[in-house]
């Protein structure tokens, strides 16, 4: 909950608030070595998750118990499918027999180094000496199959997951774009009304193209453009680099809070995604950012990959390479741009809206059904008893005898 990926399980929240007669609630794990309180975009929205603060791994099953047996919940929902996720899961199966659904937004074996998921403790060739580290997620993704059901973000993910396809929504009220609403944030951002914007919002690094946007705009040369970046840089020299080359009208914004997303947007015209081709994490992710351009009515260049194979079909953007993105970034900066107007904003609200999702988010639940455990909450004794090991350097990890349990009891599921 302290880092970006916060953002996706905010989407899954809006999105039960949206089914009629469901209350929803957020709850999850922050851990110290990604930040030590709610992912900073987030604060100041009246979110107000559980959380427990995950210091000491020897700690995390007692903590992860007393956060479950705090609110009992008919249907769980975790976002992303992570080892301490997993246990939560596994408690609110055995101590309330609630549904549990399994979010997978990214392909989270790829951010770890790993090629494929396991099921047993066995099948792993290292112990798991870490709650988010390589193995448990190996073990984590294995186990996601078990529960009662799983949501995708993009068809790339379900062809190897199956489940429902669940995209990045938004709401269609928030996002919702108009002249007068583009003119005042212009205003209010120093941004004069009669250019035209390339707009980068979010964590500037170089992975995300922001050095090839640069480079094309300066070889177009047009006075009328800014590239406007709105994020906090993350490394000081990425910046440097970044200013150093010339030609281009910058204009660098601090980052802004998660709930002001829209108006950001609003002061933009094109938005160019560029994920790595040779990335596998990028091969199954799909940008937010995509699905805010488009509510917002804005031209979106993006990399067609596989992960963006239906929006691609669907005439969402207009594919683009590093190679071709100049005379691409040409066209779209001279063609019309209305943003109330737009077909882009027509697909949000057919594809991508909050009212689009919440009833086939509703339907796939429904249809999932529950699956029971025999097991009684007496039965948690064993797993209190084995959670940590001591290795032959005196290290602590998480005990096979743990996590074995954890597999055989989910395997019940099955």
């Amino acid at each position: 909950m302290s880092h970006n990926a916060a953002g996706r399980a905010v989407t899954l929240l809006d999105l039960y608030r949206r089914v009629p007669g469901c209350e929803a609630s957020l709850i999850g794990c922050i851990f110290p070595h990604w930040g030590r309180e709610l992912w900073s975009p987030l604060q100041g929205m009246g979110l107000d998750p559980d959380v427990v603060l995950v210091e000491d791994p020897a700690r995390f099953l007692a903590q992860a118990e007393e956060l479950v047996k705090r609110q009992r919940f008919d249907v769980v929902h975790l976002s992303k499918p992570k080892l301490p996720n997993i246990v939560i899961g596994l408690l609110y199966k055995l101590i309330w027999q609630a549904q549990v659904i399994v979010d997978i937004d990214d392909e989270e074996l790829a951010f770890v180094g790993a090629d494929h998921p396991v099921t047993a403790p066995s099948e792993l060739e290292v112990p798991v000496d870490d709650l988010t580290g390589k193995a448990a997620t190996q073990l984590a993704v294995g186990l996601s199959r078990y529960f009662d059901g799983i949501t995708v973000s993009n068809p790339a993910l379900q062809r190897v997951y199956g489940g429902e396809v669940i995209p990045h929504a938004r709401d269609e009220v928030s996002f919702s774009p108009s002249l007068a609403r583009r003119r005042f944030n212009r205003a209010l951002f120093g941004v004069p009304d009669d250019c035209k914007v390339v707009l980068f919002s979010g964590t500037p690094r170089k992975h995300k193209g922001i050095f090839d946007i640069a480079e094309s705009l300066a070889t177009l040369g047009r006075g009328d453009v800014r590239f406007v970046l709105v994020g906090d840089f993350p490394f000081s020299d990425v910046k440097e680099e970044l200013l150093r080359i010339r030609g281009v009208n910058f204009q660098l914004v601090a980052g802004q809070s998660y709930r002001d997303t829209a108006d950001v947007v609003s002061i933009g015209d094109v938005v160019v995604l560029l994920q790595d081709a040779e990335s596998r994490a990028a091969e199954f992710q799909v940008p937010a950012k995509l699905t805010d351009a488009l509510a917002m009515g804005l031209t979106v260049l993006a990399q067609e990959l596989p992960a963006l194979s239906d929006l691609a079909a669907a005439g969402a953007f207009q594919p683009v390479t590093r190679q071709n993105l100049t005379s691409a970034l040409a066209a779209a900066l001279d063609a019309p741009i209305d943003p109330v107007h737009s077909p882009a904003r027509n697909l949000f609200l057919e594809r991508l809206s909050m009212q689009s999702v919440a009833p086939r988010l509703e339907r796939y639940i429904v249809g999932c059904g529950r699956k029971r455990l025999t097991t009684k909450p007496t039965d948690l004794e064993p797993f209190r008893n084995q959670l940590l090991e001591t290795d032959s350097a005196g290290r602590s990890r998480v005990s096979n005898d743990f996590l074995r349990l954890v597999s055989d009891t989910l395997s019940t599921l099955a």
